[in-house]
């Protein structure tokens, strides 16, 4: 491995780069723990966890290498300080490690989403894309690392200069210009079975909103394609690579927080239900965690699902009504009761509206099974 000969003081800008990306990869230790944490208490951990696991370690190997690049004059003109033209081929060596690291993240981070899709939607249309979708994810990641591999004959002409090599730029702006496409691709997929689900509208927008994080990604690669096109490989790589190599360590470790940060609904609904006192909050919507809130309105009847009370998984989604085994819980409403209301609210308003020493009243309790 090349090594570095010159070494600058570090910029104030490149500086506060660094502190930038090191917060988001502390976000993403912070939100990925209490994602594991999240399902040791819930339904265990699955294979959309364990993508997350490994793609975590490199997001900081990341980092890390832009922390490398930062005294051996990154910001700083070549054509100013000529004698950071020795540190060249560290640079690009170190490059070099970036671009499989970066590969071989997002393909995880990827296939993480796709995992859960199949934990949670087992609708077959959705199941169907998304295998299909985890097959394009692994022949990206294949194509991609041979590409940034094999870019140069011999290999090691990448950063020595001693060889004969493709064209690098156009090659990584469609790395990234197919990495975008493949975000939008997966973010629609669930987008149809969250929409027909029996939910409110808020929780849909909600939902949708979570499963949508991946648009900061997009905007990322997009940035990135844009400066990608400045960098100067030839006479000024140390002087044009400060903004790319920020975007370069930022983009993957925002998709990391992207997947994970809608496995933190459980402790969204466990705050609800630690601040409301109930399972049941005032507007009549259950609690369910990752679990379907779905509810079915029939005349005056309302009926919940029940017996879920875990809440970690959103296992429930895009499975069709009637099929498997559910136990399910349903108490009539009250005349003029808000209909939006849950069942306890009601039986709770009226328990207090009357006066028990003077009335009797009767409690329905009603179990339904689907077989």
């Amino acid at each position: 491995m090349a090594k570095a000969e010159v070494y600058m003081p570090i910029l104030g800008f490149v500086r506060t780069q660094i502190i930038v990306n090191s917060v988001i990869v502390f976000l993403v230790l912070v939100v990925v723990s209490l994602r594991v944490v999240g399902r040791l208490l819930g339904p265990g951990l699955g294979w959309d966890d364990a993508l997350v696991l490994l793609a975590t370690p490199l997001g900081m190997a990341m980092l890390v290498c832009q922390g490398l690049f930062a005294p051996v004059g990154n910001g700083y003109t070549l054509s100013e300080h000529p004698q950071l033209a020795k540190n060249i081929p560290f640079i690009l060596n170190v490059t070099f490690g970036m671009q499989i690291i970066y590969v071989v993240m997002l393909a995880a981070v990827k296939g993480s989403m796709l995992c859960f899709f199949l934990r949670v939607f087992v609708t077959p249309s959705v199941k169907r894309i998304t295998h299909i979708m985890l097959g394009f994810v692994v022949a990206w990641m294949i194509a991609y690392i041979g590409a940034c591999v094999f870019l140069c004959t011999p290999v090691s002409a990448q950063w020595t200069g001693m060889g004969k090599c493709g064209a690098y730029i156009p090659m990584i702006q469609s790395l990234i210009a197919t990495n975008a496409i493949g975000d939008l691709a997966i973010m629609v997929i669930p987008m149809y079975s969250i929409w027909q689900l029996k939910m409110r509208k808020a929780e849909k927008l909600g939902v949708t909103a979570s499963f949508g994080l991946g648009i900061a990604c997009i905007v990322c690669a997009v940035f990135r394609i844009i400066y990608i096109s400045v960098v100067d490989l030839n006479s000024n790589v140390t002087g044009t690579m400060p903004t790319t190599t920020l975007l370069f360590t930022l983009e993957p470790n925002l998709a990391i927080l992207c997947v994970s940060i809608p496995m933190l609904r459980p402790f969204y609904v466990m705050y609800r239900k630690y601040v409301n006192g109930s399972r049941i909050d005032d507007t009549g919507e259950r609690s369910t965690g990752f679990r379907d809130t779905a509810q079915k309105s029939t005349g005056t009847d309302t009926v919940m699902r029940a017996g879920e009370a875990d809440g970690w998984e959103m296992d429930n989604y895009g499975r069709p009504l009637g099929k498997g085994s559910h136990h399910i819980t349903a108490s009539t409403t009250m005349p003029g009761a808000d209909s939006e209301s849950g069942s306890e609210q009601n039986l709770t308003h009226v328990s207090r509206s009357l006066n028990l020493k003077n009335e009797i009243l009767v409690e329905q309790k009603w179990t339904v099974t689907r077989d």
